[in-house]
């Protein structure tokens, strides 16, 4: 089926088709952690992004009204979890308005600063070195110190609005002699809410 473009005629329309287009983007789905003042504070996130590798760096973006922005401002130092397949619970609980604190079973990271969700897929510890206005959002830089992966599991994904993960098998698909064997393929099954 063709696109067909769209012409918004209010801001309220142009911010919608804006979010669905951008809801085509599959992302992972990682928990932003950060320690202050005695106080753990986490959010759930997908907007993790490498930046550099020399030297390493990551961002991430959060709404300017978002409780975990004013930590991270306050405590310069950031863990990103990037959750597994298994995980959504996790991201679920971390999810909202603002960023929740309350008991929860912590790691502890590599350099005893920041917590970390146990069993995620990856993990990265770092300091904040600068924040960037951007609209309605801010983008938290930081110099990462520590990081650490497990190559087995899957991630959990965000699409459509969803969460979703990866399966093994494409449905309907033609596999050419050259293209990998299905089971080293992937594709998106959303999960249930």
């Amino acid at each position: 089926m063709p696109l067909a473009p769209t012409h918004p005629k209010t801001l309220e329309e142009n911010v919608s088709t804006f979010r669905r287009v951008c809801g085509q983007w599959a992302t992972g789905v990682a928990i932003a952690t950060s320690y202050y003042q005695g106080t753990v504070h986490a959010c759930t996130v997908s907007s993790v992004q490498p930046l550099s590798s020399e030297p390493l760096l990551i961002s991430i973006s959060l709404r300017k009204a978002a409780t975990m922005a004013e930590f991270l401002m306050q405590s310069h130092s950031l863990g990103i979890s990037i959750l597994r397949s298994s995980q959504e619970a996790q991201a679920r609980q971390f999810s909202g308005q603002a960023a929740r604190t309350f008991p929860f079973e912590w790691r502890v990271g590599p350099d005893q600063t920041v917590p970390l969700i146990p069993g995620a897929l990856a993990y990265l510890v770092g300091d904040l070195i600068q924040i960037v206005e951007t609209g309605d959002h801010l983008l938290f830089i930081a110099t990462v110190r520590h990081c650490l992966s497990d190559d087995e599991g899957s991630p959990l994904l965000h699409f459509r609005g969803r969460f979703s993960t990866l399966a093994a098998e494409w449905s309907g698909s033609v596999q050419k002699p050259d293209a990998p064997s299905l089971d080293e393929r992937r594709v998106l099954v959303p999960t249930e809410r």
